[in-house]
């Protein structure tokens, strides 16, 4: 959304009309047309700060490592690939903090909705990816489960099976290890420019 608002759509003196309702569509077909790895672009997408794993409310997000021939369909793939990246950098602590290993996920919100997010989140995090149906719902879908759960007329163990699935992806290997290697450089990136990001945002 920050892409397109901002940046393919903005209401500037460079603006070719308002954002139209198929925004999205467009935006994931453009991404599909690049090849995994954009370009070796990465989208940073700490736009309010990073929050985890790597907490500081300083650091800032952008895209690194343009060339004269970036385009825009790349920088659009880059912010689905660097989203997912920063899953996958998350997703230990998260396997550490709930004493197991993920083997496979759930896949909801907005940005579910999208295909190509959801294989791309696959090979980033290495895992098997359930994209779930109606993911613009699933807040809400969550929290009348926990809802149901508490007056007692379901158990936490019965939620899974209650969870309706669009289409599962699994990760492709020449994919996983792509994204390993730009996820190190990602993570990487994070951690050697917060003295910079603290001396000019800080104040």
């Amino acid at each position: 959304e920050f892409l397109l608002r901002n940046v393919v759509y903005a209401d500037d003196a460079f603006a070719t009309g308002a954002m139209p309702a198929d925004a999205f569509e467009r935006a994931a077909e453009a991404a599909a047309s690049v090849r995994p790895g954009s370009g070796r672009v990465l989208f940073l997408p700490w736009l309010v700060g990073s929050m985890a794993p790597g907490r500081d409310g300083n650091v800032r997000g952008g895209f690194v490592n343009l060339t004269l021939t970036t385009s825009r369909a790349q920088l659009t793939r880059a912010v689905l690939e660097g989203v997912a990246m920063n899953f996958g950098w998350l997703l230990p602590y998260v396997a550490g903090f709930a004493g197991t290993q993920f083997r496979e996920v759930r896949f909801g919100g907005g940005g579910a909705a999208c295909d190509l997010w959801a294989e791309i989140m696959a090979d980033a995090l290495g895992v098997t990816v359930h994209q779930l149906a109606e993911p613009q719902t699933t807040n809400a879908r969550g929290a009348a489960f926990l809802a149901l759960e508490r007056l007692g007329h379901i158990k936490l163990t019965d939620i899974a099976s209650l969870l309706r699935v669009h289409r599962t992806y699994e990760p492709v290997p020449e994919r996983v290890k792509l994204y390993a290697e730009l996820g190190a450089r990602f993570i990487e990136f994070h951690e050697r420019t917060r003295p910079f990001y603290a001396a000019l945002n800080s104040r």
